[in-house]
């Protein structure tokens, strides 16, 4: 049976229910500090940024290169150092705006940088890794009956309430939300542009109200450890 696919418009109505549903559980683990809604934030991460495989079908990802749209930000470079892979990290990581020790990267390539140390095999692992193991292992797509080396590495190193498994997997669902929506906004601006028919004051009301929003939006990123999530960078 021949499968329909869903038009650009589905798509950004599913990312914006994959966004929500990731920003709520978020709030709800900060809240309760309860480790279930952390099954939802890996479920979504993998569903659309999860990158590798057939069945991998990343909305995200593939929504940008849709609509020509390049994820983009800055983020602390990665480390060969053990001392600081994996085992330092302690939040975010990353800014929409230049920072000292940060380089642009696009998020497909940053999702690659391989800089988490798994000391069970000796080995650097990326992100992209560490969501695919995590939602196998826990439990968000699947359960496996062995542990991967990093998940194992990264719940190990505990600061405060949190281990680092948990500190990584936040750090990365709030830099997809920010792009998420940032992708949301400049993909409305585009069907503003498009439209034949309101009136070029009209459009251009729209689309100043839209680069309001993109602004703050920016802005509020732009904090280190907002958005309920963690302090910021790595420890020294």
């Amino acid at each position: 049976m021949t499968k329909l696919k869903k038009n650009t418009s589905k798509m950004i109505e599913a990312l914006k229910l994959g966004l929500n549903a990731m920003k709520n559980a978020n709030n709800h683990f900060q809240e309760h500090w309860d480790q279930s809604y952390l099954l939802t934030i890996q479920s979504q991460l993998r569903g659309l940024v999860a990158i590798g495989g057939k069945s991998m079908h990343p909305l995200l990802i593939n929504l940008s290169k849709e609509l020509h749209i390049e994820l983009e930000f800055y983020a602390l470079t990665g480390s060969d150092d053990q001392k600081k892979s994996s085992s330092t990290v302690i939040g975010k990581t990353w800014s929409p705006i230049p920072r000292d020790g940060f380089q642009k990267y696009l998020l497909e390539d940053w999702l690659m940088v391989n800089d988490f140390f798994a000391f069970g095999s000796m080995q650097f692992k990326n992100r992209n890794q560490i969501i695919k193991d995590t939602s196998n292992f826990e439990g968000g797509t699947h359960y496996l009956e062995e542990t991967p080396h990093i998940v194992d590495s990264l719940k190990k190193e505990r600061v405060g309430r949190l281990d680092n498994l948990s500190r990584t997997l936040l750090d990365i669902s709030e830099l997809v939300f920010y792009l998420g929506h940032l992708l949301i906004i400049d993909y409305e601006c585009n069907v503003i542009k498009s439209l034949k028919i309101i009136t070029k004051e009209e459009q251009d009301k729209k689309l100043k109200d839209l680069e309001y929003r993109k602004q703050k939006h920016i802005e509020f990123f732009s904090e280190m450890g907002s958005f309920n999530f963690i302090a910021e960078g790595f420890v020294e």
